[in-house]
């Protein structure tokens, strides 16, 4: 692992250098399962299903290591705002962020956070929190043919992984008016109440675990065409068919990309993606 550290004056002609110093440790584990439950003259099924999990943990950044040291990444806007950090025992990308304050009817304290004592105060005290990487990652597919028709999806699932939602974290109350003109405000703005910019609160972290359907295909063969010995096979299919997510953003598999470099977890500048149905025709000779 790439990391920038500071080196003894005089030992170099930077007071910093760019090295390979760091190293993680992963570890973890993976289930598959591929089956036929049902096979008869007329019916099969065929049913198939991985399970990973996998935990990350950085193990060394710096010649000498402390608990309070951390590499800043996750960019998200303007100079040196990050909501990120690769930090000693942590996995990597793991958010860093201040831990909001509601009031008792759970609405949240503009500009009040949580301290390390537990009392609330204006200072933005900030912790490392939850990590982008999923804790368990699934793969689902399968086929079942009956007779000259057939059907099959593939679906996959993430648990446990969280987002930092970047689109709603840049909405806030005064952003209305800028100038001399007036700009769209997100609806959770007003529920949220900031009317000030409140990039470094967790209340913009969610739990981004889903499920989604990736296709959904539907066919039927012809087996004869008359004396021809050819068959033809005409299918439907959809992708992209559904996500079931309690994350309010557009989409829970969520990243950033500012240049070369790519944050996971954070929701900025995603483009959604679209629902596609196709019908083809496939003829064998």
């Amino acid at each position: 692992m790439l990391n920038v550290i500071p080196v003894a004056a005089g030992s170099n002609l930077a007071m910093e250098i760019f090295t390979n110093i760091g190293s993680m440790k992963n570890t973890g584990f993976e289930i598959a399962l591929n089956t036929i439950p049902v096979i008869t003259k007329n019916l099969t099924w065929d049913f198939n299903v991985n399970m990973t999990y996998n935990k990350s943990e950085i193990t060394k950044l710096n010649t000498v290591d402390s608990d309070t040291y951390g590499a800043e990444t996750g960019f998200i806007s303007g100079t040196g705002k990050y909501v990120q950090t690769h930090a000693i025992g942590y996995a990597p990308y793991t958010f860093y962020l201040a831990q909001q304050a509601y009031d008792e009817d759970g609405n949240p304290l503009e500009g009040q956070y949580v301290q390390e004592d537990g009392s609330v105060s204006s200072n933005e005290y900030r912790r490392r929190t939850k990590s982008p990487q999923p804790k368990v990652y699934m793969g689902i597919s399968s086929k079942v043919t009956y007779k000259d028709w057939d059907f099959g999806f593939n679906a996959h699932a993430s648990f446990d992984n969280y987002i930092y939602n970047a689109i709603k974290a840049d909405d806030y109350k005064e952003s209305l008016f800028e100038g001399s003109t007036y700009n769209n405000l997100l609806r959770a703005t007003y529920e949220n109440g900031f009317d000030k910019q409140r990039l470094y609160t967790d209340y913009f972290l969610e739990n981004g675990s889903f499920f989604r359907m990736d296709n959904i295909t539907v066919g039927y063969t012809f087996p004869k065409l008359g004396n021809t010995g050819m068959n033809l096979r005409i299918s439907a299919a959809v992708q992209n068919v559904f996500v079931i997510t309690g994350y309010s953003g557009l989409d829970p598999e969520a990243f950033y990309r500012q240049g070369n470099t790519t944050y996971p977890g954070i929701d900025k500048n995603l483009y959604p993606r679209p629902r596609t149905y196709m019908v083809g025709f496939n003829l064998n000779f």
